[in-house]
């Protein structure tokens, strides 16, 4: 049974695009919404897909509660939870989602690297993540806010696993020294037989056991919506997180300053055709379009997150065109007099 879907985050991405879309809001700041909002909805995809897959098997079992997006605040501390999955044995799975658009690498010390276009980046390690997130679902379970169900007066104590959901599609490479938590790290089509897998390792013994703590379906349902209840979202002032005033300011039109030699390249002839971007590299005297890439970044033409290169506002304005679908796969396309910065000595 499902208590709490899966909940986009629409609201939050349309804010940021109308913070992005107002006069006053400089280019610089409208390339870090840009990036803040793909984040969100890359992150939202790795947890979206994971969802479905739960709802899938998990839905419309009587046996099993499903609780999406549970963010928990309990002495001081929060605990944001992907996905909860509680049965009526009190396993309870806390599952933390995971997209790495190109994968991720994991050490034998535990140290994670994520990568973006063959590039590594240290990322904080979603195994000690998600144990915080336990250690506050600990001590909310059994307190005086959410009592844990009894039998003959003696209180049944939930068993708490955590698991990392990696996107399907992603690569994952492991050590060759395993550590300690590092089997929990899974892609999230394996959900289902990671816990029948556990729970055909309890043996005659555990099932026994466990037997004598089985609770019912309605003694499941109050817990669950329980914890449901103690959800607090997260609210986020996206003006001042981007350093802009809640009412748009009504700018003057101000005439672009004219370019000098100090600070554009030598001109190129104007074209009403535009160019790869190896080719106006070429034309800039770059090495490469990978070189070229990076100054347009550093331009404020071009933003880049974990799904790769995308035009910003200023580069849409400047010409610049994203061609998605072509026989030689997704590119850009450029004006041919496009100037860039003078790079600082």
């Amino acid at each position: 049974m499902i208590i709490k879907s899966f909940q986009d985050r629409g609201s939050d991405i349309e804010a940021l695009a109308s913070l992005a879309a107002r006069p006053d809001c400089p280019p610089r700041t409208r390339n870090d919404i840009e990036v803040e909002q793909r984040k969100i909805r890359a992150g939202q995809k790795g947890e979206k897909d994971a969802a479905y897959s739960i709802d899938f098997f998990l839905g419309l079992r009587d046996e099993w509660a499903v609780i999406h997006d549970l963010r928990l605040e309990w002495q001081g501390r929060v605990a944001q939870i992907d996905h909860l999955l509680i049965n009526r044995m009190l396993d309870v799975w806390v599952c933390e989602s995971k997209h790495f658009s190109e994968g991720v690498s994991i050490n034998e010390h535990g140290e994670f690297t994520s990568f973006f276009n063959n590039r590594p980046r240290g990322i904080e390690s979603p195994i000690e993540q998600n144990h915080r997130h336990v250690k506050v679902l600990e001590s909310v379970l059994g307190s005086s806010i959410l009592p844990l169900p009894t039998r003959l007066g003696m209180t049944i104590r939930p068993n708490i696993r955590s698991v990392v959901l990696v996107s399907a599609q992603a690569r994952i490479s492991r050590p060759k020294q395993a550590f300690p938590g590092v089997e929990t790290v899974i892609k999230a089509d394996q959900l289902r037989s990671t816990i029948n897998r556990a729970m055909d390792a309890m043996g005659v013994a555990g099932t026994f056991l466990a037997a004598t703590k089985i609770i019912g379906v309605d003694t499941l349902r109050e817990l669950a919506d329980g914890l449901a209840r103690l959800h607090r979202p997260q609210r986020f002032d996206w003006h001042a997180r981007f350093g802009m005033p809640t009412e748009a300011r009504t700018l003057e039109p101000v005439a672009p300053p004219a370019a000098t030699p100090s600070t554009l390249n030598p001109p190129v002839a104007a074209s009403l055709e535009k160019i790869s971007t190896s080719k106006l590299a070429t034309r800039l005297g770059l090495s490469s379009a990978r070189a070229l890439l990076e100054r347009l970044t550093a331009d404020g033409h071009l933003t880049v997150d974990g799904a790769g290169h995308a035009l910003t506002s200023a580069g849409q304005a400047a010409g610049g065109v994203f061609i998605e679908k072509s026989r030689y796969g997704p590119y850009f396309i450029w004006p041919p007099g496009l100037q860039l910065r003078q790079l600082q000595p």
